[in-house]
């Protein structure tokens, strides 16, 4: 009854397991294809303590480009990175019409780039480099190194794009390294995910408004409904029973919150990927509650009549308490705004927040550009998770289509004033090498 209860009003849905965090499609797309190269880069970018290095993974693909084109750069996120470079396929077909460089570069502690190989989370000495601000140091080391090994490269702008976690680090990229990137593409990116910046309940009351809206009432009042059911039913021996064979458990189930909080997860991931076409997705990320427990906390919490998920409460001392208990580290919950800038961004430029509207992570990110008066934001009906860097499809809707052409006119006009700042800089570098040698020859 439970099941089918929910079950029911999914039906409209498009959707596929994946966990609740950032979530990308595994089907690999041979329209695309790039070499594998690797670089070196320091374990630690910021103290003279552990000189050690180790290989990141890139891929690139030159087909397109011409000599002093952009470099289109994505700032890999919680996976794989041939994982996001199969699924974004608005980046590559851009890169052919503006004869543009693609490179995926994959983020430090994911897919083969561990620092320490197997022992990588052995502990927090290992996984203690595990940060963001590393991490934007290993793509700057490496667009730098590819401007000096490519004369090719040598006055090409660089564009950032990245979707979810990774729109946060194209965000933060041209935040923190404007003379090296000339814009960026955030896409989907939750930069106010942090305690204190955003409403705890926005996820969930985003997710239910996505459901209300292809569900409809009676579909969230079934789900509403599920959650006492299932803790009435689990509270004896044969209810428990019953619960395990339900949804297919491998171990028999001793604690009925653990089917809670799968469900939970799983409906924030439908709503998340509710994309106008099929789309198959299975990831896991067990790397991420060890950066949620160091810097990427994110307060989650469900409240309201009107509510699909279960009441949650989020306490910041029992967070801090299950993360020392779970990995001996504790969370920097001020650390983040005063790297990331907090709310205070009205001065940054050449960014785009693209935000999905049914997608529940935008609640934490900016979608109004009175924030940003120099930038720009772009709210995409019918819209959900980064669908806008995803491959064209002749089922996206009209929002996601207008979306992108925004975002390719801004990338042009970014790039043109790149070049024009390159010419510029190289024409008072002359006259200032001539005055140079005009006092020397005194």
């Amino acid at each position: 009854m439970i099941l089918a209860l929910i079950l029911n009003c999914l039906l409209p849905l498009s959707f596929g397991f994946v966990t609740r965090h950032f979530p990308w499609s595994t089907i690999k797309n041979p329209e695309f294809t790039y070499e594998t190269k690797y670089f070196w880069t320091r374990i630690d970018h910021f103290s003279f303590v552990n000189d050690d290095k180790f290989f990141i993974k890139y891929l690139i693909n030159n087909e397109s480009f011409t000599p002093g084109g952009p470099i289109f750069f994505y700032t890999g996120n919680e996976g794989a990175i041939e994982t996001f470079a199969e699924n974004s396929g608005f980046i590559w077909k851009l890169s052919q019409e503006l004869n543009a460089s693609v490179v995926f570069a994959e983020h430090r502690y994911y897919g083969t780039s561990l620092p320490f190989g197997n022992n990588s989370f052995k502990d927090r000495q290992h996984f203690g480099y595990l940060t963001a601000e590393q991490a934007l140091a290993d793509y700057v080391l490496l667009i730098n190194q590819l401007k000096a090994n490519y004369s090719c490269f040598a006055s090409s702008p660089v564009i950032a794009f990245g979707g979810s976690y990774g729109g946060m680090l194209s965000a933060w990229i041209r935040q923190k390294y404007p003379n090296q990137i000339a814009g960026a593409i955030a896409s989907s990116a939750p930069v106010w995910l942090f305690p204190g910046l955003s409403d705890c309940n926005g996820f969930s009351m985003t997710a239910t408004n996505s459901f209300l809206k292809y569900g409809g009432e009676n579909c969230v009042k079934n789900i509403q409904l599920s959650w006492s059911n299932i803790v009435d039913i689990g509270q004896s021996i044969d209810g428990k029973e019953l619960l395990t064979h339900m949804f297919n458990i491998c171990t028999p189930l001793t604690d009925v919150q653990n089917i809670i909080d799968y469900l939970s997860d799983f409906l924030g991931t439908i709503s998340m990927v509710n994309y106008p076409y099929p789309a198959n997705f299975l990831l896991a990320l067990p790397e991420w509650p060890v950066k949620t427990c160091m810097e990427m906390t994110t307060p989650m919490c469900a409240s309201g009549p009107v509510n699909i998920m279960p009441p949650l409460n989020w306490d910041l001392n029992s967070f801090s308490i299950s993360c020392q208990n779970r990995f001996g580290v504790s969370p920097r919950v001020e650390w983040p705004k005063v790297e990331f800038w907090s709310k205070s961004v009205h001065t940054i430029t050449n960014i785009i927040f693209s935000n999905g509207e049914i997608d529940p992570w935008s609640a934490l990110s900016i979608t109004n550009n009175s924030y940003v008066p120099f930038a720009t934001v772009i709210n995409i009906s019918d819209a959900a998770h980064h669908l806008d860097l995803r491959t064209p499809n002749p089922a996206d809707p009209q929002s996601v289509i207008k979306a992108r052409e925004i975002e390719k006119q801004k990338i042009i006009q970014w790039i043109k004033e790149w070049k024009i700042k390159y010419k510029l800089l190289k024409f008072f570098n002359g006259i200032r090498s001539f005055i140079s040698l005009l006092d020397y020859l005194g």
